[in-house]
Order: structure tokens, then sequence, then C-alpha cells
């Protein structure tokens, strides 16, 4: 299943390690998704450094692909002027 964080978890973010553990009690499932919120979802920390090391290296290569997008595309538009 899918969960949804239906209200801001304060110590939950995208730039979270991956490998973060979680403690999730007492949540309710609507539609095949899992609502969770800081009433119901802890967050015990950690990390595991083989994932963490995999995710910088693909956050990187997003980077990099975004430039080069941001270059061409203002290569385009100079080309109309």
């Amino acid at each position: 299943f899918c969960g949804l964080e239906l209200n801001a978890i304060r110590d939950l973010s995208v730039n979270s390690p991956a490998g973060l553990k979680v403690l999730v009690k007492d949540f309710e499932i609507r539609r095949g998704v899992a609502l969770f919120g800081p009433h119901n979802l802890c967050v015990l920390g950690g990390m595991c450094s083989d994932l963490e090391k995999r995710r910088q290296k693909c956050i990187a290569e997003l980077e990099k692909s975004r430039t080069r997008l941001q270059l061409i595309a203002n290569d385009s538009i100079g080309d109309d002027i």
C-alpha cells in the first residue's frame, strides 16, 4: 500500500536520509491509502549508508540533467530573439 502525509510531520521531509526509521501506529486506510500525521507517525531517525550514497548520487545526476535542460531552453529562447 502507499501512504499520504495528511498533516505535516516536523522531522520528515524529502531531504530525509534513505533508510530513515519511523514508528507508525493506529493509522487509517482510506481507498487503499494509509493516512499519516504527527499523531500516528514518529520519526525515530537513522539511515542506511549504502542507500544514502546512492540517493545522493541520483540527486547529483538529476541536478546535472536539470542544468543541461535549462541551458538548452535558454539557448532556444535566444534563437527566437
